[in-house]
């Protein structure tokens, strides 16, 4: 018998299918408008392997479907990032909608955590408004900027003004790749404010769809001085929690 993790957010879907303890597939797709839909394609997809006993939703979407039971995003990072890292003591998640720091005890519990819900500065959400005014997608983003050496500095974290702003840029004539890199660094600079509030321990990770942008980590570990750790399939982390916990009588 099989259990699955789903993690709904505001950008994607992850799906973890975990049979006997292990991770027997992963799977991801599009949220937004096709989020239902993405919902029961990873289901179908799934359910075609093997035999299910449970459903554990979380994130931003986690009550769009009838599943056994809905588990904070909180909760599911903290055990998701122990099994990806089973040393881990801090995690920043940065997705689509929202950042978040959880600071672990030794024993893997959530000892205290932060989360920024409420503005789109510091998300993924801003990096793709960003991709999107230079007219690149935002896999391009987390690699054009690598041969800058002279990052722009990006005055507003308000994703409004830095949008005015990097259209100021382009009109003057400034390189896209020292606008991206100072892209990179204003979100970096928003997210390590928020981490520090935490007192951050090694060892750090970093989960969450921006996990996939290089040149986000180099900035964010610049800010930071700390020694963060990409597990591989970091960004699958809530659905793997989610699915742990469904092997567990409480949590």
């Amino acid at each position: 018998m099989s259990i699955i993790g789903l993690d709904i957010g505001s950008t994607t879907v992850k799906g973890c299918l975990l049979t006997n303890g292990q991770i027997a597939a992963l799977s991801c797709d599009s949220a937004g408008a096709k989020t239902k839909n993405s919902i029961n394609k990873i289901l179908y997809d799934f359910q075609k392997r093997e035999k299910i006993k449970e459903i554990i939703t979380t994130g931003y979407g986690r009550n769009l479907i009838d599943s056994n039971r809905q588990i904070t995003e909180i909760t599911c990072h903290a055990h998701g990032a122990r099994y990806l890292f089973s040393d881990a003591r801090f995690v920043i998640d940065v997705g689509g909608q929202d950042t978040k720091a959880i600071r672990l005890g030794t024993d893997g519990r959530v000892e205290d955590f932060i989360m920024n819900d409420r503005c789109a500065a510091g998300t993924g959400r801003f990096l793709e408004v960003m991709a999107n005014i230079l007219n690149i997608s935002l896999e391009e983003l987390g690699s054009f900027s690598s041969n800058s050496l002279n990052p722009i500095k990006i005055n507003s974290m308000c994703t409004v003004f830095a949008e005015s702003e990097v259209i100021s840029l382009l009109a003057k004539g400034e390189p896209i790749r020292d606008i991206i890199n100072g892209i990179h660094g204003a979100v970096a600079e928003k997210i390590s404010g928020q981490v520090r509030r935490l007192n951050p321990v090694e060892p750090a990770i970093l989960t969450g769809g921006v996990s996939r942008n290089k040149n986000f980590i180099k900035a964010l570990k610049g800010f930071l001085k700390l020694d963060i750790i990409v597990p591989e399939n970091a960004h699958f982390t809530g659905a793997i929690g989610a699915a742990l916990l469904g092997t567990k009588s409480s949590y």
